[in-house]
């Protein structure tokens, strides 16, 4: 999720550059998060895309797939930043609900547990820096 989240707010950058370092600091961040997973996996953070999301894990499923679709309208060059904002603020909605039903209520090691807990609150702290620029732009 964070490989394909950080490509989001790649095109995001370059759609929307009056936000550019907000979009380029969740980027870095997410790559971050994506190497420290990657690593710990023994897999590269760049093919997420080559890497099978078991079907049982339903919210991954489902936040990969609109991600996806972001990047499709972005690409596209054919969303507002509003409907951008409001799309983000959905993907962290469906990030948060992927690691609480797909990630924490499965793992059963505490460390782990511990790690992906660590994630979700800094993907909260991202969420009030969209919500900042939400403000700005009246929604």
């Amino acid at each position: 999720m964070e490989s394909i989240c950080s490509s989001v707010y790649h095109l995001m950058s370059l759609n929307f550059p009056d936000e550019r370092e907000l979009w380029n600091a969740l980027a870095s961040k997410e790559e971050s998060h994506a190497e420290i997973i990657a690593h710990a996996m023994e897999s590269e953070p760049e093919n997420y895309a080559e890497f099978f999301v078991p079907l049982e894990l339903k919210s991954i499923r489902k936040t990969l797939d609109y991600a996806n679709e972001i990047k499709q309208k972005l690409i596209q060059n054919n969303i507002s930043v509003k409907e951008a904002l409001e799309m983000v603020r959905k993907l962290y909605e469906l990030k948060a609900e992927s690691y609480h039903r797909d990630l924490l209520e499965k793992e059963t090691e505490e460390r782990v547990r511990q790690f992906f807990k660590r994630l979700l609150e800094i993907d909260k702290s991202n969420q009030s820096a969209i919500q900042a620029v939400m403000t700005k732009y009246g929604l």
